[in-house]
């Protein structure tokens, strides 16, 4: 079985589904038999929501960074919000006798909807916000335990509806191995997580709910948004190999993490403003018209993707010892780059000839095996 959503963190996994529909039982619409004692309690589970909230802002600062924890400070913001939260309640459960957990989810899904109601993705994912702080607070009135994915049974890829920012954030990051939700997109926060823990996910997975999934075994491409259920031999094969590959190309990145940006002569980039034209003086490097060239490092994002598409790096077989060279230059006349991989960096210089052909040099270490394609000179 495979459905297909939408890629939004990139990666590739295999692991057990785990099925992560959490409920909480159905809201009692009785009336508020004494307003004044459901006032108290919604003011009692405020202060307890924003106790909780403090904590998992801590928490996920420790765990992605302040960047990511912000979510919880807007969580803050929203439940303090005197006019859209804490008063209109107060007025369902004083005005239309509500008791305190209907008058909180009346007033959330409220909220929920005029985010959805904007036409804007951005502020239509800020509806899983409203959602997530609905169930915090009934959780927290209706006095019930908390379900989450902090404790899991092994390495698992999740499959829910979606996942709200504090369902995130309590992750056990250690067996999470990918992400897989029905709704939700490339700026909820789940998504932004996940790319920030560099777990594969896809959102708009759809159409599983009426299956028995729970601990089957499952693939998860997070680059193109496919979830594959029991799958094949041959489809193992395949992810086996491209997990492989994914691995190595990691491990040969890996390798300049801490390496400083300077130049071929040693000077830190850092450290040489007012002092060095970097578009003028690399002009053997530059094309005309451009901004900015590769050799500049402003392209950090493609220089993947161009290093495949334009040189033609392409791994011929996990671990990096067969590389093959298939340039396509188009509209260039030539182009010149670097590969990292575990053994040393390979150079390619490519440029076009007046019979039409492409002329590639190259330099690699000695454990690499270099194949070049058709109508390629040396």
């Amino acid at each position: 079985m495979k459905w297909q959503g939408k890629g939004v963190s990139e990666g590739l996994a295999m692991a057990q589904i785990h099925l992560f529909t959490p409920k909480l039982p159905e809201i009692s619409r009785q009336p508020a038999a004494d307003a004044e004692a459901e006032v108290a309690k919604l003011e009692a589970t405020l202060a307890a929501a924003e106790e909780e909230l403090r904590g998992l802002y801590e928490t996920a600062k420790e765990k992605m960074g302040e960047q990511e924890a912000e979510i919880f400070d807007a969580h803050l913001t929203i439940l303090g919000d005197e006019y859209s939260v804490r008063e209109p309640i107060i007025q369902r459960i004083r005005e239309q006798k509500q008791n305190a957990a209907a008058a909180i989810t009346d007033q959330f899904d409220e909220l929920a909807q005029m985010f959805r109601s904007l036409g804007d993705e951005l502020m239509a994912e800020r509806a899983a916000d409203a959602e997530d702080l609905k169930q915090q607070l009934l959780r927290i009135c209706l006095g019930c335990g908390r379900q989450d994915l902090s404790v899991l049974p092994g390495d698992v890829i999740v499959l829910a509806e979606e996942l709200t920012p504090s369902d995130t954030v309590r992750m056990d990051t250690a067996h999470v191995k990918g992400i897989a939700t029905r709704l939700g997109g490339a700026t909820a926060h789940s998504a932004i997580i996940a790319r920030t823990l560099g777990i594969p996910a896809a959102a708009g997975i759809d159409g599983w709910q009426t299956e028995a999934l729970n601990g089957h075994m499952a693939i998860l491409d997070g680059a193109d948004g496919t979830l594959t259920v029991d799958p094949t031999d041959e489809e193992t094969a395949s992810y086996q190999s491209r997990k492989a590959q994914a691995d190595c190309e990691a491990q040969a990145l890996e390798a300049f993490r801490t390496c400083p940006s300077q130049t071929k002569d040693g000077a830190a980039l850092d450290s040489l403003s007012g002092e060095y034209d970097i578009h003028g003086d690399n002009g053997a490097h530059c094309y005309i018209g451009y901004r900015h060239s590769l050799c500049h490092g402003w392209s950090s994002a493609p220089a993947a993707f161009l290093a495949e598409r334009v040189l033609g790096i392409r791994l011929l077989e996990p671990g990096c010892r067969r590389i093959g060279i298939y340039p396509e230059l188009g509209g260039l006349e030539w182009a010149e780059g670097e590969y990292p991989t575990p053994y040393g960096t390979v150079s390619v210089k490519c440029r076009k000839t007046g019979d039409g052909k492409i002329s590639v040099e190259y330099k690699a270490p000695e454990q690499i095996e270099i194949e070049i394609g058709s109508g390629v000179s040396m």
